[in-house]
């Protein structure tokens, strides 16, 4: 199964301007796939739900996103590796040929050898850089 590993921005964005992660996941990948949801995104996304402004309100459709796909089964949690502390190391962390990082973070995209790069484009679509 092909794992998907989202930062805390890819997933404020993607609720920003509601994109249908279920849908636009499948039409892009055709294998079995699920949204793994590190400790550490998870509690960046709290973190920011407890701000004020805008970061709190994309935060807040973040969680919703991620609760409502949860039900569905599409997400599942993972402990952060060896307890890193943040979602950047973490995720570069678990740089490999299986799992693909879901990020909008240029400077964490250079950072990636092995895993594949999905980012959303024209704020409307999915796509592989």
């Amino acid at each position: 199964m092909i794992q998907i590993i989202p930062d805390t921005n890819f997933l404020m964005y993607s609720a920003k301007y509601k994109i249908d992660l279920e849908a636009s996941l499948s039409a892009l990948i055709t294998e079995k796939h699920e949204i793994i949801l590190l400790d550490i995104v998870r509690e960046e996304l709290l973190k920011n739900a407890r701000s004020k402004g805008l970061k709190k309100h994309e935060a807040n459709l973040s969680l919703k996103l991620l609760i409502h796909l949860e039900k569905k089964g599409f997400v599942k949690e993972q402990p952060n590796p060896e307890n890193i502390k943040n979602a950047d190391q973490a995720l570069i962390k678990l740089d490999s040929s299986e799992n693909i990082i879901a990020t909008m973070d240029k400077k964490l995209k250079s950072k990636f050898k092995h895993s594949k790069i999905l980012s959303v484009r024209q704020k409307t679509h999915l796509v592989f850089v």
